[in-house]
């Protein structure tokens, strides 16, 4: 949610900078006239200023897609969290902290401890190359 009022707020102050453009295209088109004396009588060109408009909607356009699209990427990779390959700890402000106290300070939730089918699997293959008798944990399953 943060990510998209982020590219919201962008997005919307581009869109917005190019509308101011074309208001002053037409303001410039419509209200002003020539401040310099001997100056030919001043015809208002309508087709100037719409040729204006599009070139800038014709600009502002590709801009946008772009920007949004680039926005969406620099968030999705931002979103990313890095953990240490040895220690397993995950880089939360530029200081590295265990994996359990990252999930509860920034998930609010509690982390519980077990094993995965693959890695019971190994251990159990494991197992039975030291020790060719049968373990509790074989004799369960």
């Amino acid at each position: 949610m943060k990510k998209m009022s982020g590219t919201g707020r962008i997005i919307g102050l581009m869109i917005g900078g190019f509308l101011l453009i074309i208001v002053f295209s037409w303001f410039d088109e419509l209200y002003m006239h020539p401040f310099f004396e001997n100056q030919p009588p001043w015809i208002k060109n309508y087709w100037e200023v719409v040729f204006e408009t599009l070139s800038v909607l014709l600009v502002a356009v590709p801009v946008l897609i772009f920007t949004r699209r680039m926005l969406n990427r620099l968030y999705y990779l931002e979103g990313f969290f890095r953990v240490c390959s040895w220690c397993k700890r995950v880089e939360d402000a530029d200081r590295w902290i265990p994996f359990e106290t990252y999930v509860r300070k920034n998930l609010n939730a509690d982390t519980s401890h077990g094993i995965c089918h693959d890695c019971l699997a190994d251990a159990k293959a494991e197992m039975s190359k030291t020790n060719p008798t049968p373990t509790p944990i074989e004799s369960e399953t």
